[in-house]
């Protein structure tokens, strides 16, 4: 059986809105509903959340059990690339090898549908591609 981990990035620090990550939609913490998800995904064997903030830990352990450490900030700036703090979580893995699969769920992006993700991964279990990506089309730019 192929072994998936997951991994929900949030820094603090955001520059265009303080603390988005964390910010109450309908009562509950923008990471709620990505730590929500990836608890519904049943093929996830390991779920990191990768924070550099103890608050945002604190919080996040309201919801699952998560038990890995906090991301050191050289990866947390504005400038960090997703690869970057990636290899700094998957480093810290015992037994690395036995997992195949990696799912990045960030919650900035907290909709999203069951179904899209177990044909993503069927895909790559049927070897259709080596890495698949979930966007959606909008009707006008956010920008």
């Amino acid at each position: 059986m192929s072994k998936v981990i997951c991994i929900i990035p949030a820094r603090s620090g955001s520059k265009e809105i303080k603390n988005k990550n964390i910010i109450k939609i309908k009562g509950k913490p923008l990471i709620y509903y990505t730590i929500s998800f990836a608890k519904k995904l049943s093929f996830i064997d390991k779920l990191i959340f990768s924070t550099d903030s103890i608050s945002y830990m604190k919080k996040a352990k309201k919801y699952y059990k998560f038990t890995n450490s906090l991301r050191n900030k050289k990866f947390s700036t504005a400038n960090s690339k997703a690869i970057e703090y990636v290899k700094h979580e998957l480093k810290k893995i015992k037994n690395i090898k036995k997992f195949k699969y990696l799912l990045l769920l960030q919650p900035t992006a907290p909709f999203r549908k069951k179904e899209i993700f177990i044909k993503g991964l069927r895909m790559l279990k049927d070897n259709k591609c080596d890495s698949v990506i979930s966007a959606k089309l909008v009707k006008e730019h956010p920008l």
